[in-house]
């Protein structure tokens, strides 16, 4: 007598065909009302003061996740006019900068937040954490020629081990990105060689193997 009974591969389908359908919905239901009670927490937070930069770009993100296009649009436009506002009132202040960077890359205008960078560094002479806002939106903007020339020369400057490793895991990151994993390879190779007395080559390389 055949065997009736459906095989494992076909109950393990069923079971997460029946999953999807059951669960998929309550957690879009879920995320739609924390991005509504969100919207409304930091639509609040702006009512008390519109001068907030963080808050009209958090309302923005919260209404962009709730498909309301036009007032994300207005919020996040209203945000960097604060942020302008806030380098005008606190010239000296780098996060000004740095949150208008933040902006321009949640709105997918990477090109925007590289031209911004470059104007904060030659304001503030380029800290590491700005050279390192940098780096992503080089990425981000497809101008991975930039991208790693400067991570190279992060690396090159770092002081600490600690740091020379975060740029190497920066650089192999990019490196599997473009490709260039052989020539990200060779370089620590030949610094290794060129330097024998020192251990930061051998340490990057195991960091990018790591990353890998």
């Amino acid at each position: 007598k055949p065997d009736a009974r459906p095989p494992p591969c076909a109950i393990s389908l069923m079971i997460g065909m029946w999953s999807l359908t059951h669960t998929q919905p309550a957690l879009i239901s879920r995320e739609a009302r924390c991005a509504r009670y969100t919207s409304r927490v930091h639509a609040e937070a702006v009512q008390i003061d519109r001068q907030h930069a963080d808050g009209w770009h958090n309302l923005g993100m919260a209404l962009r996740k709730l498909g309301r296009r036009a007032e994300a649009f207005a919020a996040l436009k209203q945000a960097l006019a604060e942020t302008e506002n806030w380098k005008r009132i606190a010239p000296g202040d780098q996060q000004a900068w740095l949150r208008r960077v933040e902006i321009f890359l949640s709105e997918g205008q990477p090109d925007m937040a590289v031209a911004e960078l470059r104007r904060a560094s030659a304001k503030f002479g380029g800290t590491e954490e700005m050279k390192g806002k940098l780096v992503t939106a080089y990425t981000e903007a497809g101008m991975s020629k930039e991208a790693w020339q400067l991570l190279s020369s992060l690396y090159d400057e770092a002081e600490s081990p600690a740091s020379k490793m975060k740029w190497a895991g920066s650089l192999a990151e990019l490196a599997e990105t473009e490709g260039r994993e052989e020539d990200l390879i060779s370089n620590f190779g030949k610094r290794a060689r060129e330097n024998p007395t020192s251990i930061a080559p051998s340490l990057a390389l195991a960091e990018i193997y790591r990353t890998w």
